[in-house]
């Protein structure tokens, strides 16, 4: 079902364009620079995109090329026992096959800190996150540890790099 809904996104940005993102995606800046500058965007996973351009956030414009390009070439890449090959992997490989067509971001623009340093995201300390403009919580690791554990008490008193990062918008809300 998730490789259907991978199918489905696609098309949307593809037809209607705008920002898709993973249900855990929490983000901390505007796209609104990056919507009204590029076709298509997407965030390295890792550094320097070590393991490929993460699905979790992406930004279209209707009917872009890069889009239509990743429809198009979906099937062929689909292995149901690679997880990343589909989502990951491919939309990596169309972006050094049609570079003009694909703006990459830096890993700290969406998909910083990385899923193997949660606890730093959840225990650390002092880190702001100055270069991101979203957060991926990695929920499929960080459920049962983190997430799962968070309410807004928690994050209003808790002093952590997360609580710190989105402790803000709480505090906004508040004040409405």
């Amino acid at each position: 079902m998730a490789h259907v809904a991978d199918v489905l996104r696609l098309q949307a940005l593809r037809d209607i364009g705008g920002i898709y993102m993973d249900m855990d995606v929490v983000t901390l800046k505007p796209f609104t620079p990056l919507l009204k500058k590029y076709q298509f965007v997407m965030g390295q996973e890792g550094e320097n995109g070590v393991y490929g351009l993460c699905n979790a956030v992406m930004v279209s414009a209707a009917n872009s090329t890069f889009v239509k390009l990743w429809v198009d070439h979906f099937g062929e890449a689909y292995d149901p026992f690679i997880w990343s090959m589909h989502s990951v992997k491919l939309p990596s490989i169309l972006g050094h096959l049609y570079p003009k067509q694909l703006t990459t971001v830096h890993d700290k623009a969406f998909f910083y800190p990385l899923w193997d340093k949660l606890d730093h995201l959840f225990n650390g300390h002092g880190d702001t996150f100055p270069q991101n403009i979203a957060m991926h919580l990695w929920e499929s690791l960080s459920w049962d540890k983190y997430l799962s554990q968070l309410s807004e008490e928690y994050i209003l008193k808790e002093d952590n790099n997360f609580n710190n990062a989105v402790r803000g918008f709480l505090q906004d809300e508040a004040e409405l």
